[in-house]
């Protein structure tokens, strides 16, 4: 999906400046915004709603061929891989991730955590203790405020909390 960045607006292709004398287009932020033509323009004016691409997960892998349901679990010390449809900023707070095992906090488990271009890449870091017939459930949330730069500088984030889980045995 995309998401409303702002308006521009060109006379003959020319940039139309905000305090033009000829058009306003106000506020050009808002996909609400009010045109009000000042003058006659007897050129071509186009009128623009310009867009980004919104933030989203593409996939999640585990490592290994196991895929992290109850009938096929995944390894305990499985490395996650996330990928995104857009490259992530590293400066993204990684120590906002929120990690569970069966429900009770274990995020000091998970605690190497990579962002590279379009992948999150998270490694277990401490053995979770898991049983030889147990089964645990991992859940992970990535909180809303991971975001992009869009080609005007402009940053684009989740649109909400991204939360999965997954199964893991010994």
């Amino acid at each position: 999906g995309y998401q409303f960045d702002n308006w521009s607006v060109t006379i003959n292709g020319i940039p139309v400046a905000e305090d033009s004398d000829e058009i306003k287009l106000l506020p050009r932020n808002s996909p609400n915004a009010t045109l009000e033509i000042l003058k006659k323009v007897t050129s071509q004016v186009d009128i623009t709603a310009n867009v980004s691409q919104i933030l989203s997960v593409d996939s999640i892998m585990l490592t290994g061929s196991k895929h992290g349901t109850k009938e096929d679990p995944a390894y305990k010390d499985s490395t996650i891989t996330v990928n995104f449809n857009r490259p992530i900023d590293p400066s993204c707070k990684k120590s906002d991730i929120v990690i569970a095992c069966d429900s009770i906090p274990c995020t000091n488990s998970f605690a190497d955590i990579t962002i590279s271009g379009t992948q999150l890449i998270i490694r277990n870091t401490k053995r979770l203790s898991v049983g030889d017939e147990e089964l645990k459930n991992i859940s992970v949330k990535i909180p809303k405020s991971f975001f992009y730069w869009n080609d005007n500088n402009k940053q684009i984030t989740l649109l909400s909390d991204y939360m999965f889980d997954y199964w893991i045995n010994y």
